[in-house]
Order: structure tokens, then sequence, then C-alpha cells
């Protein structure tokens, strides 16, 4: 049932996502978060949204920065190395300077600049998704299982993340209360509701300007536990793919398992040939509850 939400199926402690990747001459290098324990990080505005973690900007003035953050504005400007005179001299115009880097999108385009997202679904058999984000189905998907609320670091390294909400409306971007938690997560963690058929949820990251989309180490051999092969993925990638799996059968990973993606005989459904929970013999009508059922 397309449009529904879809839970993360958790077990002994652990949630498992699901990461969709492409594979062809030109996504060569997606096999790295098998072969290198790599994963790319993009910022908000290299995705496919143009509106993603584009908020509605609260308008402020330099009086309103110099009531409600006083304290960064002094230190600001004590960082300048300002006197305390020169200071006082300076915090109206230090304030004048934040009001405009708000007003002017500016700061909330830092902002985007300055975060990194992975992407990660709890639906592996959407055919949506195997079409948008892993190329017509020829790619792949990666199985990650975690902990929910890992904290940083461990958020990073055991891909640790956290759920997507979809609205109608656009968050809010305050800039005298985008450093709280509440209200970054308000901005990164809010998504359109026409996306909600990809039941994301992320791994955020903070990084410096123009380092935050970037690739990250990440602990393979702990979080990744199956891979499936799209529909329509060519034999020669189809081989690669399936290379990269053995070679970690025969070191770190010997119980990492590879599924075939197979279509239903009368529905538009997809299933895993042979996996215990997503096979054939699991599909039903309610794909909420077929997926998800031990």
């Amino acid at each position: 049932m397309r449009g529904t939400e879809i839970e993360p199926f958790e077990k002994d402690g652990f949630a498992y996502f699901y990461k969709y990747l492409p594979l062809d001459k030109e996504h060569i290098k997606s096999l790295d978060i098998l072969s290198k324990a790599t994963i790319k990080f993009t910022t908000p505005s290299e995705l496919n949204d143009p509106f993603d973690c584009l908020a509605s900007a609260v308008r402020v003035s330099a009086e309103d920065v110099l009531e409600r953050l006083p304290g960064l504005v002094r230190e600001i400007s004590r960082r300048k190395g300002e006197s305390p005179t020169q200071s006082k001299t300076n915090e109206l115009r230090c304030a004048a300077i934040i009001a405009e880097s708000n007003n002017d999108g500016s700061m909330q385009q830092r902002f985007r600049d300055n975060t990194g997202i992975c992407s990660l679904s709890t639906d592996p058999l959407n055919a949506l998704m195997w079409a948008h984000y892993a190329k017509e189905h020829t790619g792949f998907v990666v199985e990650i299982k975690t902990r929910l609320n890992c904290g940083s670091p461990d958020e990073l390294q055991y891909l640790s993340p956290q759920k997507v909400d979809y609205k109608f409306d656009r968050p809010v971007f305050d800039p005298i209360s985008v450093g709280s938690s509440d209200a970054y997560k308000g901005v990164v963690l809010t998504k359109p509701k026409a996306w909600s058929y990809e039941n994301e949820w992320r791994v955020v990251i903070l990084g410096e300007s123009g380092k935050a989309g970037d690739i990250y180490n990440f602990n393979r051999d702990e979080v990744v536990t199956a891979v499936f092969e799209g529909l329509r993925m060519e034999s020669e990638y189809r081989e690669k793919l399936q290379e990269e799996v053995k070679k970690l059968n025969q070191g770190a990973m010997p119980d990492l398992k590879i599924y075939r993606v197979e279509s239903c005989d009368t529905s538009y459904g997809l299933f895993l040939d042979g996996h215990p929970r997503l096979g054939k013999q699991n599909m039903s009508l309610d794909r909420k509850e077929a997926n998800y059922e031990d």
C-alpha cells in the first residue's frame, strides 16, 4: 500500500533500514559501500528535491538579535579582540550583520552547505524507489542493521538514522533558535508530503563549509547484513556485485547474504527470492504487514 507509513522492522534491539544505490559504468563507485566501507553524505542543495531543508525564514531586526542573542553578539566581538568600549559600539553593527544574513537567505544557505545527509528507507521493495534511486531497477540495495538513538559520534559509524516527517507546511528557520536541537531537527527532518512514499530516515552530520557533503567511513562489518540485486541488473554488474560479496564472505563478513529481487505473478509487488522475511511466501495485498511480519 503506497503512501502508507512503514515503521522500521525491529528485532533483538536492532532496527533495519535500506540504502538504494545505482550501479553502472557511471556509478561504479557505489560498490565502495562494500569494498571500502564508505558511504556518501550529500548536502541539501545537491538533493533531488529543491525544497530540501529550505525552510520558511523568520525575518528579524538587529534589535531582535540583540534582545534574544546578546551573549552571541558579545562573543563575536570578544573573538575579534575588541575592547569593552569597542564591543559596545559595535554590538549593534554585529547584530545588524546577523539579521541581514538571515533576511537575505545567506545564513540559511550556509546552514544547508554545512549539513550532510545520508538517506535510508524502511521499505526495501518499493518499486518507485528502485526506479528513482537504483537506476530503473538496475542497481542494488544494502540492508543496514543498527540501533536507534546511538548519539554522536556513533550515529555516523553505525548509520543510526532519525525519522523524516512529511508535512504540507515548511518548517520555520528562526536564526535565534536554529542552534537548538529541536529547531535544527525541524528543518533537516521535514519534507513535503509528496515524498512520503520514500519512508525516509536520515543520518545527519554537521561539517565545515563544503565538507559536509563528502565520503565517510562507517562500521560496515557490523551494520551491513544483506545485499539485494535489482530486477533488471545487467549481468556485468551483477557479477561485480557478487564478487564483492564473495570477498567479504571470505574475510570479515562470512554471514553476509545476497538476494535477488523478483516480481510477483499476480500483482505489481516485489519480493526477495529465498529471503526468510521478504520472500514470496510473505507477500500479501497489505505490504505494510507483509514486509515486517517476522
